[in-house]
């Protein structure tokens, strides 16, 4: 286990801008006068303790646990103590628990393309740490090689089992092709004021062509 400490400070120039010092200071007034609206909020949390700012800090740094693979990761909740008049230390308990690596990457259903160029594409490595985040995103880009030959409609979902310590774990992606996807026509319209002919030829996809997601958008971007 780890714990975070933090001391919190006299507030410094980094502070909100208070209204009514700036109106005492413009009409040469005592700042000893009775206030007219509330002290502004000041949450720096170098300075002074907010809770929900510690809360987010919570959140995020439990993310970048899970992102490198303490899947059971818990951090919080925050402990405060007293350390003066004015002062707390603010503790922050970490409890790691057991770090989960990649041990095996395992494509089911893959014909059209071969697993070797799959696996590659998917970017996922023995004894990385594991992390959902990462899976999603190997998972997206299997998709898009599928979508680049032509089979808009695959689909791949990932099935991971993790060992009895939960440091290992394999992934199954288990990959459904459908069918290729080809252009049977292009039609133009809302070209009043353009050759369609123009329109066509900047184009980079042709009737019979096998649909290509990147060759949609260059074709977009070329005509506009």
């Amino acid at each position: 286990d780890r714990v975070a400490l933090l001391a919190l400070y006299d507030v410094s120039l980094a502070a909100p801008v208070d209204s009514e010092v700036v109106d005492a200071l413009e009409h040469g007034e005592s700042l000893s006068r009775k206030r007219q609206v509330p002290a502004p909020l000041i949450t720096n949390p170098e300075q002074f303790y907010y809770e929900p700012v510690y809360a987010k800090a919570i959140e995020h740094v439990t993310e970048l646990y899970r992102g490198e693979g303490f899947l059971s990761a818990r951090v919080g909740p925050v402990q405060l103590a007293n350390i003066g008049t004015d002062r707390i230390a603010v503790f922050i308990p970490v409890s790691e628990g057991p770090r989960t690596l990649l041990h095996e990457v395992v494509l089911r259903g893959a014909a059209a393309i071969p697993p070797r160029a799959l696996l590659i594409a998917a970017g996922l490595e023995r004894d990385q740490p594991f992390s959902y985040l990462a899976l999603e995103q190997a998972r997206r880009r299997v998709l898009d090689a599928y979508h680049e030959r032509g089979y808009v409609f695959a689909k791949v979902a990932p099935v991971v089992s993790f060992s009895s310590d939960r440091t290992r774990a394999s992934v199954d992606l288990e990959v459904v092709e459908s069918y290729p996807v080809h252009i049977d026509r292009i039609i133009v319209q809302g070209a009043g004021h353009t050759s369609v002919a123009l329109v066509r030829r900047v184009l980079m996809l042709a009737e019979g062509d096998l649909f290509r997601p990147s060759l949609a958008r260059d074709s977009e971007v070329g005509l506009a």
